[in-house]
């Protein structure tokens, strides 16, 4: 008996002596000696009869092949039509032709309404083969997009999570590495939250998510839902700072018309009385949004499963029923199918990502904002990275709106006081980075990446005050740094919505406009003096 209780009490005491240790070591392995799949978001050229003499082109990697002359017709016949029915107030013959003008665009790009895509249609060009999988390694880490996965991206994220799990597995096979890392950004993260769905984490030591778009996208839920609303105050902003007057540039290139045309729409967006956003074109968007966008969806983007993935719950059964395939038979599979996505994997990210916690599996959530969106969406009145909101990427963070702040305090609050992240699915899991577009790779995305891979998954918020849960980017250093008060706003930060700024630009450009045609009338005057006089030699 006492041989056996020594034999017991050595076996506890060398099992007391190695869980410390075991524990230490697993604190300590740095996950970038896993192989990480980066998982793109919407990129790649598409194609149909791929593989054969007739492939041919139908999304180039920007945008739908339009036919030479197409739009030009198409506004030569509506635009007409347009004035008409605004003047008669019966949209009904413009909105039966506006319907239909994206059928002869879209046919060969949508998908069946069974939500699949036709035979040899896909991406033109994969970033790997998957009957040959290198084994990048370099000093015994990978590197970040040492393994890129591309996809159709028309497709649902269920679909496509299969081809992930294949991917996975081979590059398993082909490193010898019983777990990858999963990063992905925007689309990309439907796919990932469709994997983890499906799949579980075992196979994972850390999921990313950067700027996703897994929980809805702002643009397309007004899209589906024609849950359309002009504000005044976003439409000054945008034309302020918004990325489209870059564009403007390029197109007016005389920088007083540029002023009037400015200056006079935001006088009209902020001053009561003429503020045609709310007067006058959202009375038009009301009526006819309903009348032509079921048809525009649903002869383009609106067959694709996986821009249905993109539409909040907020709007998601609005969306089925503005569009039509609610209720329509010929749908009923593509709605079963987009269905499941919203309901199993959309609605449940808390509970899967959790549970793949609970198994080991590392998590981030990259939120950016500090950009404007498109003025046309309630949702460009909160911060946003001008694609999804805070609320939407973070999976639930409190906002302010635009030009307030928060009535709030504590260890989850932005320092710029316009966001609350206790109410976060994963607040400990999930950064900010403000002035950081959506479609922007930060070096301090990679720096926070490498952070987190170097700890073992284990970081979070709360764990390096080089990486707190609030960070700043800086355009010209192209850096980040951690929230400041001080760093907090830029200092032309918002545009200032009030009417006494709006009358004072437009009172100004309109001097200018007078002192111009006052210039050009006196050199009139002069030109005919000067001829009467003839000192100026007569025009030939």
């Amino acid at each position: 008996m006492k041989k056996i209780l020594s034999l017991c009490l050595s076996l506890l005491l060398v099992m007391a002596l190695m869980l410390p240790t075991a524990s230490v070591f697993a604190a300590d392995v740095d996950l970038q000696t896993y192989p990480t799949v980066y998982i793109k978001g919407k990129v790649g050229a598409l194609v149909n009869e791929k593989g054969t003499p007739d492939e041919y082109v139908i999304y180039d990697g920007d945008r739908v092949p339009v036919p030479d002359g197409y739009v030009e017709d198409a506004v030569k016949e509506l635009v007409p039509l347009f004035v008409k029915s605004v003047l008669a107030d019966d949209y009904t013959e413009w909105a039966e032709k506006m319907s239909h003008v994206l059928e002869p665009i879209y046919k060969d790009f949508v998908l069946d309404k069974n939500g699949k895509a036709r035979p040899r249609s896909g991406q033109q060009h994969l970033s790997y083969d998957i009957n040959n999988v290198p084994n990048v390694i370099q000093n015994g880490v990978y590197a970040l997009h040492g393994y890129a996965f591309d996809y159709d991206w028309r497709l649902s994220p269920l679909d496509v999570a299969d081809e992930l799990r294949a991917y996975v597995l081979k590059v398993k096979e082909v490193t010898g590495k019983d777990k990858v890392n999963l990063v992905a950004r925007c689309e990309g993260c439907c796919v990932s939250m469709a994997y983890l769905y499906k799949y579980g984490g075992d196979d994972l030591s850390s999921c990313i998510l950067l700027s996703p778009s897994s929980n809805g996208v702002a643009l397309a839920s007004s899209l589906f839902a024609g849950d359309f609303h002009l504000d005044g105050g976003a439409v000054n902003r945008y034309l302020e700072h918004g990325e489209e007057m870059d564009q403007l540039d390029k197109l007016i290139e005389d920088e007083l018309i540029r002023r009037v045309l400015v200056d006079t729409v935001k006088l009209m967006a902020v001053t009561p009385g003429i503020d045609l956003t709310d007067a006058f074109i959202q009375k038009i968007f009301d009526k006819v949004l309903p009348m032509v966008m079921p048809g525009l969806l649903m002869s383009s983007y609106g067959t694709l499963p996986s821009h249905w993935a993109m539409v909040d719950d907020a709007r998601y059964e609005a969306a089925k029923k503005m569009t039509g395939i609610a209720d329509d038979p010929a749908y009923a599979n593509f709605v079963a199918l987009i269905d499941e996505y919203h309901y199993n994997v959309q609605n449940r990210h808390k509970e899967i990502l959790t549970e793949c916690m609970e198994q080991g599996m590392g998590v981030v959530i990259l939120v950016k904002y500090g950009d404007e969106m498109f003025p046309i969406m309630t949702d460009s009145e909160y911060p946003n990275d001008n694609t999804v909101t805070v609320a939407q990427a973070s999976l639930g963070a409190t906002m302010a709106k635009i030009g307030e702040k928060l009535d709030a305090e504590g260890e989850y609050v932005s320092p710029d006081g316009l966001i609350d992240a206790s109410t976060c699915a994963l607040p400990d899991n999930t950064w900010f980075f403000k002035y950081l577009d959506h479609d922007e790779w930060d070096r301090g995305v990679e720096e926070l990446t490498f952070a987190f891979y170097h700890a073992g998954g284990k970081m979070t918020v709360h764990s390096d005050p080089a990486w707190p849960q609030f960070m700043v980017y800086d355009a010209e250093t192209k850096t980040s740094s951690p929230m400041t008060a001080e760093n907090a706003f830029r200092p032309e930060e918002e545009a200032d919505d009030s009417v006494e700024p709006a009358v004072n630009n437009f009172i100004g450009t309109m001097k200018a406009v007078l002192d111009r045609i006052i210039a050009f009338i006196k050199g009139i005057i002069e030109g005919i003096i000067g001829h009467a006089k003839g000192t100026v030699p007569p025009v030939e």
